[in-house]
């Protein structure tokens, strides 16, 4: 097990297995809190693919080893990183996101049936409204057409009065019967007709218009629920959430799970105690830079150790002194 951990955390197995038993407990907990979130999105992603959007088993496996490995990765990095005060920052920050997002596509699988009928309830809704939308845009148009439309329809029935006057001699020149008159009075009834029925044409092509652009309005937004839209499931998660209590406080508890689960990498790295591999490691590191440190320097004592032997000096100084001089 402390093998397989160390290769999660990045730690050498050699130099561990010797230290005590607090270093090897706390490189084994990093690596199993590693696996918290990565089974849990793998889990969350199979569900959401397999059961909510009803995808292939094969593409859902696909898509829960695609959310889990990324989850993995980002994990095992921070486990693997330094625990600098920018790092837990941006930790935190990722736990936030990470979470509210693991919350919304979980609570998609648990109430995957409730989302679908506020999804029917929404999409009934808004093609109401795009409907209206419509009717509202050529209201105006409308009013007037039928308002014209009534007018001379009135103005036909009334003509057609004056008409049926004239020929029983009840008005007009009082001659009964169906003469010279009543003949130009049917004629004019029939023009105003005529025009009674353009208008009513027209009225009636405003309308099929109206119905088709309606219907276009519905089909375009009955296109934007198809296939499980995630959006629109969102959407819908959210106005259950909005409406119904129950919802919320199991919602608000998920997510508050979820973010615990999330934090669990950066808490157990954060809160648990330095351990004896790790001071080992510092010590280490600082020997090493000193080391270094000193090579930049040309300190002789690490750049060249072989000039500050003792036999050295002694056999340089005796050289110095045995040199040849027009002196000697």
């Amino acid at each position: 097990m402390l093998k397989f951990a160390c290769t999660i955390t990045g730690d050498d197995y050699q130099m561990l297995k010797s230290e005590t038993a607090p270093s090897r407990k706390k490189v084994t907990a990093l690596a199993m809190a590693v696996f918290v979130p990565t089974l849990m999105w793998f889990i969350t992603g199979f569900l959401m693919v397999y059961a909510v959007f009803e995808k292939p088993l094969y593409t859902a496996i696909f898509a829960g080893l695609l959310a889990g490995t990324m989850i993995f990765i980002i994990e095992k990095l921070v486990v693997m990183s330094s625990g600098s005060k920018w790092l837990v920052a941006f930790r935190v920050m990722l736990a936030f996101l990470v979470a509210a997002l693991g919350s919304a596509f979980l609570d998609e699988v648990i109430f995957a049936k409730d989302i679908t009928q506020q999804m029917t309830i929404n999409r009934d809704q808004l093609i109401t409204e795009k409907k209206n939308q419509v009717q509202h845009a050529f209201n105006d148009e409308k009013l007037a057409l039928e308002k014209t439309v009534q007018e001379k329809y009135t103005a036909w029935q009334q003509s057609l009065k004056t008409a049926e006057s004239e020929a029983d001699g009840s008005s007009g020149s009082g001659i009964k019967g169906v003469h010279a008159i009543t003949r130009l009075k049917l004629d004019n009834a029939v023009t105003i007709q005529q025009d009674y029925l353009l208008a009513k044409k027209e009225l009636e092509d405003l309308q099929l218009r109206i119905l088709t652009e309606q219907e276009k309005a519905a089909a375009q937004t009955q296109a934007g629920f198809e296939n499980n839209a995630l959006l629109q499931r969102i959407k819908a998660m959210f106005d259950l959430v909005k409406t119904d209590r129950y919802m919320m406080g199991f919602y608000i508890l998920v997510t508050a799970i979820l973010f615990v689960l999330e934090f669990l990498v950066v808490v157990l790295k954060v809160t648990m105690g330095k351990t004896n591999y790790e001071r080992r490691l510092e010590l280490i590191e600082e020997i090493g830079q000193k080391r270094m440190e000193k090579v930049r320097q040309h300190d002789l004592r690490y750049f060249e150790a072989g000039k500050v032997n003792p036999d050295y000096l002694q056999a340089f100084a005796n050289l110095e002194k045995s040199k040849a001089s027009i002196f000697n």
